[in-house]
């Protein structure tokens, strides 16, 4: 199962959408629709195996603590669009802490995996 996090639209980015809206600018509306379907990809559970971070370039996120913070202000979904609570989140990575590793992956692409601050993190170029 993959995750995503979004950032939840705050009252003005719904009223500045509307207000586009009613002017007619396709244009602006459309530059403006991606505070509401933005998803940055969290990473992946697979059953027997430990949860894989996505590390996204450490573009949000330098660290494990700073991803877990980071990620406080996030709605959660998972890849069927399902919200998943914060806590719910945690445990679900928390649940796989002592599964398998995906270290066949780290030798057959070295280049994509990396291992930081206990966590399994992997560079979301190639989907496997």
């Amino acid at each position: 199962m993959n995750y995503y996090a979004r950032t939840p639209p705050t009252e003005n980015d719904w009223q500045e959408l509307f207000s586009i809206a009613e002017k007619g600018d396709l244009a602006a509306f459309k530059a403006r629709k991606n505070v509401f379907t933005e998803k940055i990809h969290l990473g992946r559970s697979c059953k027997g195996w430990r949860f894989l971070f996505n590390h996204n370039n450490w573009e949000f996120y330098q660290s494990a603590d700073d991803f877990w913070t980071w990620l406080q202000s996030k709605r959660i979904v998972d890849e069927h669009e399902r919200i998943i609570d914060y806590v719910d989140f945690l445990k679900i990575v928390l649940a796989t802490k002592d599964a398998r590793p995906a270290w066949h992956y780290k030798h057959k692409y070295p280049h994509l995996y990396i291992f930081k601050d206990d966590a399994f993190f992997f560079n979301d170029v190639v989907f496997f």
